[in-house]
């Protein structure tokens, strides 16, 4: 197997049981796992870590000691400097011959829960970085921020159809209490066929996101237009909307 340029083949193996758990409406997450049992070229780890180190975008935010081989750990990262946003965690051990393998990143999106009326005002990066990316068809052509226009945008792809969502923060939306949703949006430029839907669900995750708030929706136009639709919903509960990118292959 591949073995990081940096890890000791009698450096401790990855973790295993590995999970990252944002706590719902607060701006925090649970990291779990449990310290590894072997070493990297597969040998029984027989004395204690050194050290278990958590990082959060790279950089070390809670260190474990003198760390019994197959003990199951937690942290809770709730520091005051988190904002909403996506982290990225990684676990990596480390014993008396250095450093082990480091995990592979898991990325938290870390939020609060919003009330109605709610605004997503794209014009600034802070409010798209606090949105969920979906690049359903992994292809990597997917939802973006355009730093000099100011704007969120679907980018093609030259072969594949998009298929990429915008995924809000959870609101707080309650039964059979009608809502507006309103979309502004627009066309690369004419002559550019664009395709979007809005869509609603539970989760922020593509099979979840199947409850249709603006039907499929061609748009050929430069100039941005609102879309609107009234909707209502069954449960008292959290929900994500999304922007949906549908638009065919070869256009914005």
């Amino acid at each position: 197997r591949f073995v990081e340029e940096s890890a000791s083949l009698a450096g401790p193996d990855v973790v295993t049981n590995y999970i990252v758990v944002p706590t719902e409406n607060k701006l925090e997450a649970t990291i779990s796992f449990t310290a590894p049992t072997k070493t990297v070229a597969g040998d029984d780890l027989t004395e204690n870590l050194t050290k278990v180190d958590v990082l959060r975008d790279g950089e070390v935010i809670k260190t474990f000691e003198d760390v019994a081989p197959g003990t199951e750990l937690s942290y809770v990262d709730n520091d005051r400097a988190l904002t909403i946003g996506a982290y990225s965690y990684q676990v990596v051990a480390y014993n008396a011959a250095g450093k082990g393998l480091t995990s592979d990143a898991i990325t938290a999106h870390i939020s609060v829960v919003f009330e109605v009326p709610y605004v997503a005002d794209f014009s600034n990066e802070e409010t798209f970085n606090q949105f969920q990316v979906i690049d359903a068809n992994n292809d990597h052509a997917t939802w973006k921020w355009e730093d000099m226009a100011k704007y969120a945008f679907c980018e093609h792809h030259d072969t594949n159809a998009a298929n990429d969502y915008l995924v809000s923060l959870p609101i707080h939306l309650e039964a059979r209490k009608h809502y507006v949703v309103t979309a502004n949006v627009n066309a690369f430029g004419y002559g550019h066929e664009e395709r979007f839907e809005v869509v609603l669900g539970r989760a922020a995750s593509a099979s979840s996101l199947t409850m249709k708030l603006i039907q499929p929706t061609v748009i050929t136009s430069e100039f941005a237009a609102d879309y609107e639709a009234t909707f209502t919903v069954p449960v008292e509960g959290n929900y994500y909307i999304a922007i949906h990118g549908i638009s065919d292959a070869a256009k914005y």
